[in-house]
């Protein structure tokens, strides 16, 4: 038979396996250093979703283009996407014409980014895909949430691309008639997010009109829809109607026009919502109500244009008007958290906003030098003090084996 395993014999194996899994650890973390110390170039990491955007299973698609989005929201790379433009979008289209909800979405933030970054240089994406985005818009069989998604980048590409009015007018003319159907409050069009962005798209472009032709012709065919939607019973469509209701009051008053409205009817509906107290409402949705149309109020009854602070690489800046009000929030929306990074690099959004906050390229790569310095110390940190409460460990239980034997 076999010798039985002594304790002394036990607690030996157990030490050695104690010894290899710090050997582990060890290697790990070297490894963690490494690893911060040279990173993927951009490049490398674009060209491996290329790769994934191909894969058969749609979790891969999406894993991949939610990945580019992150990497092209925090950083600005232009001469990247300039060379790769073409086949990125390729490669983006089955996901726009026959992706999941969530996978159509996220391409087409990725159609945005890319329009943000190389703004009129990216004009071939918008003729390329027009067709295919209006024909998600206008198929009811789509999920909402891809037929919003769908218009949204419509109106951002022809907003930052496009030089053709005709081009412009017909995307407009598209979120109007959206915008009517959601007066109805009927199912089959999408639900409220469709109208909700349909006006939110159609008040972006019209940001790129003149105030004349917004106080005049705009103003007349148009108005009669958003003041119908005032009561609207989604709180975000109310919100943007009457956001471009302001829009419209401000050019006009820039022309010394009149609103071809009735002007005490209008009156009464936008004092009504800033000061809605109605029970039925929940609480958060009233402030947000009251806060929103006490701005639209003050431009349309006094003339007074909404003020946003926005700090930017540690300065401060003001967007004074319904129009850069209307174009910021564009741009945050696909942006997200990735804003201050592209104001310090990108020029376009300077030139849209009238907003100087670049940072020379120089102190940008010095700041993310510093930043990749102070991961690899952290991955380092963290590494190193696991080892050391990995040996502790194995002298307490060594301790425990042979500290009572002779």
């Amino acid at each position: 038979m076999p010798k039985k395993q002594t304790k002394r014999g036990h607690g030996r194996i157990e030490e050695k396996e104690e010894q290899d899994n710090l050997d582990e650890l060890k290697s790990l973390g070297s490894e963690m250093s490494d690893d911060a110390e040279h990173f993927t170039s951009v490049e490398d990491e674009v060209n491996m979703i290329l790769d994934d955007l191909q894969a058969k299973n749609g979790k891969v698609r999406c894993r991949a283009i939610r990945s580019f989005n992150k990497t092209m929201a925090e950083s600005y790379q232009y001469s990247l996407l300039d060379n790769k433009k073409d086949t990125i979008a390729l490669y983006l289209g089955p996901s726009i014409k026959k992706g999941s909800s969530e996978e159509c979405v996220l391409a087409c933030q990725a159609l945005c980014l890319i329009a943000l970054t190389l703004g009129e240089d990216s004009h071939s994406i918008f003729k390329d895909y027009s067709a295919v985005l209006e024909v998600n818009v206008k198929n009811k069989s789509k999920s909402g949430s891809i037929r919003a998604a769908c218009l949204q980048t419509l109106a951002v590409l022809s907003f930052i691309t496009s030089v053709d009015s005709v081009e412009t007018a017909q995307v407009m003319q598209l979120c109007h008639e959206l915008a009517v159907a959601g007066r109805k409050e009927s199912t089959e069009i999408g639900g409220p997010g469709v109208t909700e962005q349909a006006l939110d798209s159609f008040g972006l472009l019209a940001t790129s009109l003149p105030a004349s032709q917004l106080a005049a012709s705009v103003a007349k065919t148009y108005l009669p829809t958003w003041v119908d939607l005032l009561e609207h019973k989604c709180l975000e469509v109310r919100s943007s109607a009457g956001e471009n209701i302001a829009l419209v009051a401000e050019a006009a008053a820039a022309q010394g026009e009149e609103l071809p409205v009735d002007f005490d009817s209008l009156m009464e509906k936008l004092e009504d919502l800033a000061t809605d107290h109605s029970k039925r409402k929940a609480k958060g949705e009233k402030k947000k109500q009251r806060a929103t149309f006490r701005e639209i109020l003050a431009t349309v009854d006094e003339n007074e244009p909404p003020s946003r602070s926005l700090t930017l690489n540690r300065t401060k800046h003001t967007i004074s008007g319904w129009v850069l009000h209307k174009q910021l929030e564009a741009i945050t929306v696909v942006l997200g958290s990735g804003l201050s990074g592209h104001f310090a690099r990108n020029p376009l959004l300077s030139d849209i906003l009238g907003i100087d906050a670049m940072v020379d390229d120089e102190i940008v790569e010095e700041d993310t030098q510093s930043k990749r310095s102070r991961q690899a110390g952290f991955k380092a940190s963290a590494a190193a003090n696991y080892i050391n409460k990995q040996n502790a460990r194995s002298k307490k239980m060594a301790f425990a084996h042979y500290g009572g034997e002779d």
